[in-house]
């Protein structure tokens, strides 16, 4: 099959595919449900090349919405539901949709004229995953329909799923890279998926592992980090212990979250690191591997990936690369050479492990010397006094400081000091309940200096 989309729905057995906050359906469900809003997409006269754009909820009718568009050959675009009005209104023109689907699609009772899946050509537009970066600025990513046979390819030694497999994905999934690397690739095995837009205490949380029997946890390091902010009870511990596999990519995850999850839990986690560029991980630290010493190493290269650094700055050749940025030549030409993807991090690769130094835009210059916004972050972190910070350089009539916010209880700020001693730059630390955020969860980093 070329069609990703008819490959998951020829999957007609009675096994559970997609646990939800409102109930289950079975692949056989799923794949009426898929055909029927496919018959419905095509009777509005859509198809081939036309661009969707789904702002959903982390609900099956959503995954229902994005097979039946790839099914069509249409182009998925997808979008936080979670987005201002005008902003959603504004993606609809920049992407040029012809239509858009949100919450509580119609699901079809019965089975209308059965359209045949489109097969598109290898290099065919297919979906558009949504990026802030940490700027705050939303911008589309092309990807092509295959990308996701390539992908499979790719990550299946590395997640372990089997059609046995139970997977919870989020909470609060962001519908992007997220999706592509939870959703598709435990669909396309055959495993059960469980979605939830609901935000659970810790122990809460561990009842819904336990009550489905979830054999892989996929989620951001933000939300590892609320496992490991008190000692937790004994019974949260049995429960994620039972997880075979527990998986955290986006942000770098601290050493001190790796090291604390081991002391509570036993276990290692699994920490990717990528690219939504390249759609899948670039590198990732294994769990059982000793964490590098090195608190900046974000793991090793994954078979099928190539990495290198040209001047420290790195480049990623992934089967999966992105055809470009969409209405944004100029982005599009500095970032993608080749086959190769410029990823604006600075590193070092050593032994096969990649150490991540900066953001290339995260620079400073205070008195004739570089500082790195990410060395602050990365010492005020590994205090282990707070649990998250975004340090901010900003310039008042020529004078470089500092604004460090914090979120953590009991904030000893006199330690704090103590450790950024080495930074010689005046700096205000403010403790917060929360650090102002994009609408992908990166933390927003509105102020920058960069002195070349």
């Amino acid at each position: 099959m070329n069609n990703w989309s008819e490959n998951i729905i020829s999957n007609k057995s009675s096994k559970v595919a997609v646990i939800d906050d409102h109930g289950r359906i079975t692949y056989q469900q799923l794949s009426i449900y898929v055909i029927n809003y496919a018959s419905h997409l095509r009777d509005k006269g859509l198809g081939p090349g036309d661009r969707i754009l789904i702002t959903s909820k982390n609900h099956a009718d959503t995954i229902i919405a994005v097979l039946a568009s790839a099914y069509i050959g249409a182009t998925v675009c997808m979008l936080s539901p979670d987005l201002p009005r005008e902003k959603i209104d504004q993606a609809l023109v920049k992407v040029d949709a012809r239509y858009h689907i949100e919450n509580n699609i119609v699901r079809f009772e019965g089975l209308p004229n059965i359209p045949v899946a489109h097969e598109y050509p290898r290099d065919a537009e297919g979906f558009m995953l949504s990026t802030s970066g940490t700027t705050g600025f939303q911008k589309f990513i092309v990807h092509r329909h295959s990308v996701f046979f390539d992908y499979f390819e790719l990550i299946k030694d590395i997640h372990a799923i089997t059609t046995d497999s139970v997977i919870f994905c989020g909470p609060k999934l962001h519908w992007g890279y997220g999706f592509t690397i939870n959703l598709i690739a435990g669909l396309g095995k055959g495993a059960t998926i469980v979605l939830t837009d609901k935000i659970r205490k810790p122990l809460d949380f561990c009842d819904m592992l336990d009550r489905e029997k979830v054999s892989h946890v996929f989620t951001v390091p933000v939300f590892a980090e609320l496992l490991v902010r008190t000692e937790p009870a004994t019974r949260q511990k049995e429960i994620v212990r039972n997880v075979e596999y527990f998986f955290t990519a986006g942000d770098i995850l601290p050493k001190r979250i790796h090291e604390k999850f081991y002391e509570y839990y036993g276990k290692r986690l699994n920490n990717g690191w990528g690219q939504t560029e390249v759609l899948s991980y670039a590198t990732i630290n294994y769990a059982g591997e000793d964490i590098d010493s090195d608190y900046r190493s974000v793991g090793r290269i994954i078979d099928g990936i190539e990495l290198k650094a040209e001047n420290g700055e790195m480049f990623v050749k992934s089967p999966c690369r992105a055809i470009g940025y969409l209405n944004d030549p100029n982005s599009t030409n500095y970032t993608f050479k080749g086959d190769w993807v410029r990823t604006n991090d600075m590193i070092e690769i050593i032994n096969g492990r990649v150490i991540f130094l900066n953001r290339k835009g995260n620079l400073f210059k205070i008195r004739g010397e570089f500082c790195s916004i990410d060395d602050i972050e990365q010492t005020v972190l590994n205090t282990g006094l707070v649990y998250e910070c975004l340090a901010s350089p900003i310039t008042t009539n020529g004078e470089i400081s500092l604004l460090i916010q914090v979120v953590g209880d009991n904030v000893n700020e006199s330690e704090l000091r103590l450790a950024l001693t080495k930074f010689k730059v005046e700096k205000t630390i403010k403790i917060v309940d929360s650090l102002p955020k994009t609408y992908t969860n990166k933390k927003l980093r509105s102020i920058r200096v960069y002195d070349k």
